[in-house]
């Protein structure tokens, strides 16, 4: 049996806890030391207003307790410095963490990098938590292209599905969209032909390009299958020229392949 993981966000609240129990114990110490050279040194009655003298109970060391900062009933030991630490290995949430810790995901974990192959190689995991029971495809649909979006910020991100002898628009992230597009028109109509990934560095270079925005620059189209036949195409346009490369092409890949299990 291997050594447990641990996701980077409970690393930094298991940290954050042990400073912060640190922290209390050491203001607990210096508020008890600052009562008891209060209660030793002040005069029998009060400086500052004669007629009122200090109150009594500063004169009683042992009721200094009740005066100190109070703190809850914590459910853990307070001897933190004692405790062992439990050996973790740091890694990208996966599905099997999520589950067995019951982890409900509403933020994202994004690497701070412009690698974008690191990029899809953490939300990957991320989206096949997000999918794995989860039934509705309209639900799962729109939580890709949100995570999509979310991740590297593409300029439209969205799925066009196949209805009829049309691709219609599906779940997205971005301005809004053509509606409609025939089988033998724009980048998604040649991506539902072919069966195949479509990388176009400039779209006003490829044939028949339809201009649902005219900010777009550069496309890349995913074919997404369901029982061997095209049930839809997954979009993603950038408003930069040449923004697509082969990591994106590898990396949207294995997302649709995770999103077809649940189709």
């Amino acid at each position: 049996m291997g050594v447990p993981t641990m996701p980077l966000a409970w690393q930094a609240c298991r940290n954050a806890f042990f400073v912060f129990e640190s922290r209390r114990k050491r203001m607990a110490q210096i508020s008890r030391i600052s009562l008891e050279l209060n209660a030793s040194d002040c005069p029998k009655t009060n400086p500052c207003n004669p007629r009122h003298p200090f109150p009594p109970r500063f004169k009683d060391k042992s009721r200094f307790s009740q005066f100190l900062p109070k703190t809850h009933h914590l459910p853990w030991p307070t001897n933190t410095a004692t405790l062992p630490l439990p050996k973790f290995r740091i890694q990208p949430l996966s599905h099997s963490i999520i589950h067995s810790f019951n982890i409900v995901l509403e933020t994202l974990l994004i690497p701070a990098t412009t690698d974008r192959k690191e990029i899809y190689d953490t939300l990957l995991p991320q989206i096949e938590a997000l999918v794995a029971d989860e039934p509705d495809v309209t639900a799962n649909l729109a939580n890709v292209a949100a995570a999509l979006k979310q991740a590297f910020g593409f300029f439209w991100v969205g799925f066009y599905l196949t209805k009829g002898n049309q691709l219609v628009l599906g779940p997205f992230q971005g301005p809004v969209a053509c509606t409609r597009i025939d089988f033998d028109k724009g980048v998604c109509g040649h991506c539902y032909r072919t069966q195949q990934t479509v990388l176009v560095p400039d779209v006003e270079q490829f044939p028949g390009h339809i201009a649902c925005s005219s900010a777009s620059k550069s496309e890349i189209v995913v074919p997404v299958f369901k029982n061997g036949a095209v049930f839809g195409v997954l979009d993603v346009d950038s408003d930069r020229l040449d923004d697509f490369n082969e990591a994106d092409k590898i990396g949207l890949e294995r997302i649709i392949r995770i999103l077809e299990k649940q189709l």
